[in-house]
């Protein structure tokens, strides 16, 4: 084999191979923090919820059931467990949409959830309320760090009718 072959396999093929490699990895690192929710600046946090109704009523002391569907419109992948995950709450208001209790109960995915794919949750709300009509918002939270609505995601209302 002739000198010139061998400097081209020895040393500068080598070298082609390592700076392949270097490359994909910072590629294959951005989408990795991306799906992954690590990358903040990035991160397009949408979701959309459906829930089975929109107009409720209850007995003080009831439960209402609902079963809402979920499905992740941004750019990364919700996490159904970790140090920050995903899960499903509402906010209670009034008529006028003022809020009267900011945090509630906390609805686990099923699964992790990535971008465009979708889940359903059932869900079930005490009725410790006083005979009157509310609103329930219902958002997704990452743990810890926002609420989507926060970030632009619209949120659902749901009308809520107490009766004696």
């Amino acid at each position: 084999m002739s000198r010139k072959w061998e400097t081209i396999l020895l040393v500068v093929l080598p070298v082609l191979i390592i700076g392949f490699i270097i490359y994909n990895a910072g590629v294959m690192s951005r989408i990795y923090m991306l799906e992954n929710g690590l990358d903040q600046d990035s991160k397009i946090c949408q979701a959309r919820i459906l829930p089975d109704k929109y107009d409720v009523s209850a007995k003080t002391g009831d439960a209402i059931q609902l079963n809402v569907e979920i499905l992740n419109q941004g750019n990364y992948i919700w996490m159904r467990g970790g140090s920050n995950p995903v899960y499903l709450s509402y906010h209670l208001l009034d008529q006028k949409k003022q809020v009267l209790v900011f945090d509630n109960p906390r609805y686990e995915l099923p699964h992790d959830l990535r971008p465009d794919d979708s889940c359903k949750i059932s869900v079930e709300i005490p009725v410790d309320l006083e005979p009157d009509n509310y609103l329930l918002e219902f958002d997704m939270v990452e743990e810890g760090s926002y609420w989507f609505a926060e970030k632009g995601s619209p949120t659902t209302l749901v009308k809520l009718h107490v009766i004696k």
